[in-house]
């Protein structure tokens, strides 16, 4: 196995356990009723039903956002499987790109650490996917120069 193929593993593992770390969080948003209410400041005053239609939001996004990071952690897995063939080129840019926004994406995760470590480390992995050279290399056509 090249150094692309496993860095794009090791990324891809990483990735997947945040994506259930991510999971996790999101049950427990959506069984704990006072979770809303417990992560508001205290001086805000709002209403039950504000309180509620609050929860009914965060929950609708996470839902949203769960299912948005599973469908390109999908495309992820399939890039690995598509690394260390003739036609590569194109997954590794892929890789390349949810590596560099996987690196923003820790900015949004600043309060769970541990997460946030998770993040950066499968980014990098990504990352580094695509900054390494693979076996096939070499084999991409020259241009003529005229």
């Amino acid at each position: 196995m090249s150094k692309p193929k496993i860095f794009a593993l090791i990324g891809n593992i990483i990735r997947t356990i945040t994506f259930v770390l991510g999971v996790f969080s999101l049950f427990q948003l959506l069984s704990d009723k006072n979770y809303i209410t417990s992560q508001l400041p205290s001086n805000m005053n709002l209403s039950s039903a504000e309180i509620e239609a609050a929860r009914s939001f965060a929950g609708t996004f996470s839902i949203v956002a769960q299912l948005i990071t599973l469908i390109v952690l999908i495309f992820t897995w399939i890039a690995y499987t598509k690394i260390d063939t003739p036609k590569e080129r194109g997954w590794k840019v892929y890789l390349l790109v949810m590596g560099i926004l996987g690196c923003f994406s820790v900015l949004g995760i600043i309060g769970n650490p541990v997460e946030s470590i998770f993040s950066t480390a499968g980014a990098i992995c990504l990352i580094l996917a695509f900054a390494l050279k693979g076996p096939h290399a070499d084999d991409e056509e020259e241009v003529p120069v005229i």
